[in-house]
């Protein structure tokens, strides 16, 4: 099997979870009344870019939390806002556990794509009775894609994806769409929630071991609910319920069918994170 992809995009979509870190430590210390004022807008960039770093200090030094929050000091101070120009030992803690918190990505922005999409194959086949065949296909399709995220409030955020895969070289000019809206809600420090509604299309034609044209058809959509307790820094355990549905079409010279199911599941599990 072999895929070639090209295309372009317009458009810039960025992981704020760093901006979130930022907030949440603000938040913490603010309630531990170390702040003079709050920052200005161009301040709180300032603290994001060096929040960002993170994985710089973590690379480069063994123990780099303390150089880390001396640096984030040093830019506080320099901005003029804590009190007696220092963070207390206890604000430290705070800054520790939120680079621990498990924050899900953020994402923010908007992003549009449009490319092309060439696929191939080549397959054998031998039946019991030392029957023999070979086949092959070749498939070119247009690839538009779409993909949104923005916050409602601190704690709610939206995030969307969608694509569309069209032939171009096929009698069926059936689009194959896959598409999903995500709502995450912090409900509190320790508990967030997840809502995700999901569809997805997508079909095929080929021809058979025996020469006989076949076309089929799926189809899968639902809703899923997920709910995240972070125990510990490293400890978090999840509650998933699902409800889905699917459909399926398949049809040829020889035979045609159709069948459908509905599922409900619920899924629980404790993780750790080791890193």
């Amino acid at each position: 099997n072999a895929s070639l992809n090209g295309g372009f995009g317009y458009g810039k979509v960025r992981d704020g979870r760093v901006v979130f870190q930022v907030l949440r430590y603000l938040e913490k210390i603010r309630a531990d009344s170390s702040f003079l004022r709050a920052l200005s807008h161009d301040e709180m960039l300032r603290l994001v870019n060096t929040f960002a770093k993170q994985k710089e200090y973590a690379v480069r030094r063994a123990r780099y939390v303390k150089d880390f929050f001396r640096d984030i000091l040093l830019e506080l101070n320099s901005m003029g806002v804590l009190k007696e120009g220092r963070l207390e030992a206890y604000d430290i803690i705070r800054g520790e556990e939120v680079l621990s918190e498990s924050i899900q990505p953020r994402i923010f922005g908007w992003r549009i794509s449009l490319g092309l999409q060439h696929n191939s194959f080549q397959n054998e086949y031998e039946s019991t009775m030392s029957q023999w065949d070979r086949g092959g296909n070749a498939r070119d399709f247009i690839v538009a894609g779409a993909e949104y995220g923005t916050d409602i409030s601190l704690n709610t955020h939206v995030h969307t994806l969608a694509s569309m895969k069209l032939p171009i070289n096929s009698d069926r000019r059936k689009q194959d769409l896959d598409m999903s809206f995500s709502l995450i809600h912090e409900i509190g420090e320790y508990l967030e929630s997840t809502i995700r509604l999901y569809y997805k299309k997508w079909h095929n034609t080929n021809s058979s071991y025996w020469n006989d044209e076949y076309f089929d058809r799926s189809v899968v959509y639902g809703v899923s609910g997920l709910l995240t307790l972070f125990i510990e820094d490293e400890i978090m355990f999840e509650i998933s319920l699902g409800l889905g549905k699917s459909e399926g079409q398949y049809a040829s010279r020889l035979q045609s069918s159709t069948s459908g199911s509905s599922s409900l599941g619920s899924r629980f599990s404790l993780k750790y994170r080791f890193f």
